[in-house]
């Protein structure tokens, strides 16, 4: 997660210089609005990755903490396949080793 949150400022950074090079008159408005784009892009992909990753690192808390119809939501999507019962254990059909 920590090269995700240097990304994020790295690309926060470049923002910032882009937007400088506008004000100072070092780049045309179509160069701005260009480099922008990608770069809010970019911004806006590091963050949902970063927040993703915050509530995964956190399931066990999450899983804990929900009501049992959260939990059946949370389960049921991580495990989209469903769970096959194998006597002793569960196993998920993707995974089956017999």
């Amino acid at each position: 997660m920590r090269s995700k949150t240097q990304s994020l400022s790295d690309v926060k950074l470049k923002i910032e210089k882009l937007e400088q090079r506008l004000i100072n008159d070092e780049i045309e408005p179509i160069t701005h609005k260009k480099w922008f784009a990608k770069l809010s892009t970019e911004k806006s992909g590091l963050e949902i990755e970063i927040e993703t990753l915050s509530i995964l690192s956190n399931l066990d808390h999450l899983l804990n903490s929900a009501q049992l119809n959260g939990k059946h939501l949370l389960l049921n999507k991580v495990f989209e396949g469903g769970l096959v019962w194998m006597g002793r254990y569960f196993e998920h059909p993707g995974f089956l080793l017999r």
